[in-house]
């Protein structure tokens, strides 16, 4: 999800052969912040593990 509402920044790593891939990022549209784990080794990319915090109501959803 690239846009003109998201900000973010990633990194890939390898461990064990496996291709990962951590983002954080701001979502402006949704106006939360959000923490994801994907497995980039994996065809269509697999999104293991997302954490979002909403501003609006202070609340984190995993």
């Amino acid at each position: 999800m690239l846009a003109l509402w998201f900000l973010g920044m990633s990194v890939l790593k390898e461990y064990k052969g496996i291709k990962y891939e951590i983002i954080f990022g701001s979502d402006l549209q949704r106006d939360c912040v959000y923490l994801e784990l994907s497995n980039r080794s994996a065809e269509p990319v697999e999104v293991l593990a997302e954490v979002i915090h909403y501003d609006e109501i202070g609340r984190v959803v995993f």
